[in-house]
């Protein structure tokens, strides 16, 4: 069976506006005769398709950092570690460690800590070996009992009581970092090279995140040897003995299990070692590669963006057309846009005498891909969905049936007695639960436009409209894509007599038909509007437009470590209009972080407005601060910028020290009920949050 440019699929499967299938589908007879009948006349009218044709679809949307495949790994040429770029890694070689240092950094680690302690967030760092057990890097020796075998007695194995003498040094083999995966598997994490038993002075990382943790492979034991919770990262920042300390350090607490069996499988010996909280069995520091143990300070800010990464005007040609004329792509005519949701962290560091370095990224695991779909003509007289929604509906509000050609021609002598009609574009829509009004729906998870999903119906056989990319074995496309903007053909007018450059396009693969002496406009619908254009400057959606940027946070850190700013002092306030008493303090308070009901209970009255004053300086100079006031479950419930609040809600020369927003009790309550609030601040380096009532 000869393969068509469409793949037929059971109509359930597509809409339920459609309906269920029948022979017809399984046979594919229908389908296959339409499909033979369209490709000999596009054949025969354009000649054959290039090879390897892409029809004006990308091919891959994904970021770059998020496509390649992130190679996790010790960088042990340290031959080439402080070499320039590109022969070497083009990195600043870390301080030495000094005696004071290591003094206090193990006096640190040998006093009880519980948990994790902090989080440093980087991929590319030197691991750099600080001691074992104390400063004189002795270890730590552990009395250790156990219960071993020693004979059967009256049937019943005997045991004894032996002890040991572990001595953690010699036996924590190596240590492992970016425990992302699975831990019990030494292949799902990151060796530390040359960090072996009782060796080690200095590996550098790259790739690697130090935000999953750190393990260490015991050699003593014989159950659970890949200890990985048994960490403690901790940023320690002193002056002790006349030397600044300031370094991220990490240290370990071993532990070790040991469990034999003899032959008949009873137990034939039995010893553990539990942590005993002292993470000072080993203790390494953690340097930002780039920086020494006093990196530059940085200032950093995370924005969120939504970027279009794909924009394009989608023709579509239904199977319907056996004869030139019917050749127009008009069937389904539509814009798309793919977008990128992420965050970037921009980080400038500065130094004194030199230019400011500013590096940027975009941060782990916040890229999500979706599209939106906007509705523009329907020149087919079949049922047709896009991603699900039949283009007839959508376009008429329902008030139209699916045999009405919509926004392709004025003149019902073209069409053979078909009604005809003309409407507004349509952004295809979603309800929001609980409101009336309806918002652009966003198909997430979509990254490229040739994979939005286009059906067309004949009789109760449903096909998909494709367009093959990359293929070797040429076939008429049913769909292609342009720029947003390009106008379609009209009714019975072929894509080649209103694009004269179209044949040309198809059988190189190349060119931009659109435009031109080639574009014979009388031949062109004249009313092509579309709702993917620019307010402010009037242009058509087009790769690269920023649709959305938001400051989400934002503060000072040193080199790569990116960490909240410390609160300061601000400027003393104005007084607010609104009288009150300051009734719940958050003092660092971060962003969108949720202030629990609990939180708020017998502190906050619900039967009574409260003001919110959000204390920092503005980021951008824009003139204006930004409050969103967001039930737990991140929906906004009030949200004003300073300038639109009343006036003591404004920041200025005079009032530069916070901004504040009014939150009414009905407001409170609906808060309250939810299960608490957050705060999104934009525009704001925050410190300090207050609640007056």
């Amino acid at each position: 069976m000869k393969k068509y440019l469409l793949a037929a699929v059971m109509a359930v499967a597509v809409t339920g506006a459609f309906v269920s299938c029948s022979d017809d589908v399984v046979s594919g007879s229908l389908i296959e005769q339409k499909a033979k009948a369209f490709e000999n006349a596009y054949i025969e009218a354009y000649g054959t398709p290039a090879p390897n044709h892409t029809w004006g679809f990308k091919t891959n949307n994904i970021a770059e950092t998020e496509a390649r495949g992130v190679t996790r790994t010790a960088r042990t040429e340290s031959n080439l570690w402080y070499v320039d770029k590109p022969t070497g890694y083009g990195l600043q070689q870390p301080d030495p460690l000094f005696d004071e240092e290591i003094e206090y950094v193990m006096d640190w680690f040998s006093k009880k800590r519980q948990g994790h302690g902090e989080v440093l967030d980087v991929k590319n760092y030197f691991v750099q070996q600080v001691a074992y057990g104390n400063k004189y890097d002795q270890g730590v020796k552990y009395p250790v009992s156990g219960q071993v075998f020693e004979a059967y007695e009256n049937g019943k194995p005997k045991y004894r009581t032996e002890n040991y003498e572990v001595q953690s040094k010699e036996h924590m083999d190596w240590i492992a970092a970016n425990m992302t995966a699975n831990v019990e598997s030494e292949q799902d994490c990151d060796h530390v090279n040359n960090f072996n038993t009782g060796s080690g002075s200095l590996m550098y990382m790259e790739d690697s995140e130090t935000k999953y943790g750190f393990a260490f492979k015991d050699s003593w034991g014989t159950v659970n040897n890949l200890v990985s919770t048994n960490y403690y990262m901790v940023h320690l920042v002193a002056d002790y003995k006349g030397k600044h300390i300031d370094g991220w350090y990490v240290g370990f607490d071993y532990q070790t299990s040991k469990v034999e069996y003899n032959a008949d499988g009873t137990l034939k010996s039995s010893v553990k070692l539990d942590p005993d909280g002292k993470y000072n069995d080993r203790v390494v520091k953690i340097v930002p590669a780039g920086g020494g143990t006093n990196p530059p300070t940085g200032e950093w800010k995370i924005e969120e963006i939504e970027e279009i990464v794909e924009a394009g005007r989608v023709f579509c040609e239904d199977l319907g057309a056996s004869k030139l004329n019917d050749i127009d792509y008009n069937d389904v005519v539509f814009d798309a846009i793919i977008v990128h949701k992420y965050q970037k962290l921009t980080t400038t560091v500065k130094e004194d005498g030199k230019d400011p370095v500013v590096t940027e990224s975009v941060v782990d695991n916040s890229s999500e891909y979706y599209a939106k779909i906007c509705l523009l003509a329907a020149g087919g007289t079949v049922p047709a969905s896009v991603a699900g929604y039949e283009v007839h509906d959508v376009l008429s509000n329902s008030s139209l049936g699916t045999n009405v050609m919509i926004n392709t021609t004025r003149n019902k002598e073209d069409v053979n007695g078909a009604q005809i009609d003309e409407c507004a574009p349509v952004i295809i829509q979603e309800a929001v639960e609980g409101q009336e009004e309806t918002v652009d729906k966003k198909f997430m998870g979509i990254t490229l436009i040739k994979d939005i999903e286009i059906a067309v119906q004949y009789g109760n056989a449903v096909t998909m409209l494709t367009a093959e990319t990359g293929s070797t074995v040429p076939a008429a496309p049913y769909k292609f894509c342009v720029p947003i903007g390009t106008p379609w053909a009209k009714e019975r007018v072929s894509i080649g007599e209103a694009y004269r450059a179209f044949p040309e396009y198809n059988q190189t693969g190349s060119g931009q038909f659109w435009e031109g002496k080639g574009v014979v406009a009388t031949n062109l619908w004249d009313n092509c509007q579309t709702l993917f254009i620019d307010e402010k400057t009037q242009e058509y959606y087009k790769e690269g437009m920023i649709l959305r940027r938001e400051v989400i946070d934002s503060g000072t850190g040193s080199g790569s470590n990116v960490t909240p700013s410390t609160p300061s002092t601000p400027s003393t306030p104005s007084t607010p209009s609104a009288s009150g008493n300051v009734v719940l303090t958050k003092n660092p308070y971060t962003n969108q972080d949720l202030i629990s009901t609990n939180e708020l209970d017998g502190k906050v009255s619900p039967s009574k407005s409260i003001i919110v004053n959000v204390y920092g300086s503005q980021i951008y100079d824009w003139g204006w601060g930004e409050i969103g006031v967001m039930d737990s479950n991140y929906q906004t419930i009030v949200n004003a910028k300073s300038d639109s609040t009343p006036t003591w809600a404004h920041f200025d020369s005079n009032n530069s020290g916070y901004i504040s927003i009014p939150v009414s009790a009905a407001q409170l309550s609906q808060l309250i009920s939810s299960g608490g609030l957050r705060l999104n601040i934009n525009n704001f380096s925050h410190t300090k949050v207050e609640f007056v009532q």
